[in-house]
């Protein structure tokens, strides 16, 4: 998000996390700069501002709060990191604050969706956890649709590899709930599904050998196993 436009969030929710100070390395004025500068770093910012009137209106006032604090870190000291990291592999700096808020707009996003999945009591729609050990995992589920059986499902999965990095695995698809069984089908290939039974506020997952010979995850990183609400 651009300076005036945290300015503007912080100030509303009676918060000084991210005043102007000097030393930052994205100042207003080349801000404002940017902005007349190049359409996608506008476009960038004015999604960065939507997806938090977005977040206003759906966070409760405690996670809301919460984003806001992270969000003043951001902008102290990760945004400029981040962009950094672009700059020195020789992306422009305009592009390259323009990247990295379009990521922050997939973050903000992402904690808003997150939210809506643990708050909601519609039927298995959910965000469920891996209770496993050596993994992080996570499971979205959602049902858009009360008339529809459809759910859609997507993971987020990983397992730590050496300092500061990890082995990733995602997958996306979808499948009719049937009792209490979703049988997903993947977005990418319709040979690979994953099977997903509940009980409760538990799901195991079971992925078949196409699955696993396609190889979806590789890599040591596994779906299968117990998640929870």
């Amino acid at each position: 998000m651009g300076m005036k436009g945290v300015y503007r969030i912080l100030a509303a929710a009676a918060l000084a996390l991210v005043m102007v100070q000097p030393g930052f390395a994205l100042g207003d004025a080349e801000h404002k700069a940017m902005l007349a500068q190049s359409q996608a770093y506008r476009e960038a910012d004015e999604g960065l501002n939507g997806a938090w009137k977005e977040a206003k209106k759906m966070l409760p006032a405690d996670e809301y709060k919460k984003l806001l604090a992270d969000q003043g870190q951001w902008v102290k000291k990760g945004r400029d990191a981040e962009a950094k990291a672009q700059i020195d592999a020789g992306t422009s700096k305009v592009d390259a604050y323009a990247n990295v808020t379009m990521d922050r707009i997939r973050y903000v996003n992402n904690v808003i969706s997150r939210s809506v999945l643990v708050h909601s009591d519609k039927g298995r729609q959910g965000l469920y956890t891996f209770t496993g050990k050596g993994m992080t995992g996570v499971l979205e589920v959602w049902w858009y649709d009360e008339s529809d059986p459809v759910h859609y499902i997507i993971f987020e999965n990983s397992v730590p590899s050496g300092k500061d990095s990890a082995k990733l695995c995602s997958f996306q698809g979808k499948g009719p709930l049937e009792g209490n069984k979703v049988v997903a089908v993947s977005e990418q290939d319709t040979a690979v599904k994953v099977t997903i039974v509940f009980d409760g506020k538990i799901a195991t997952v079971t992925t078949d050998e196409a699955f696993k010979s396609g190889g979806v995850c590789g890599q040591g990183v596994i779906l299968d196993g117990v998640y929870s609400r």
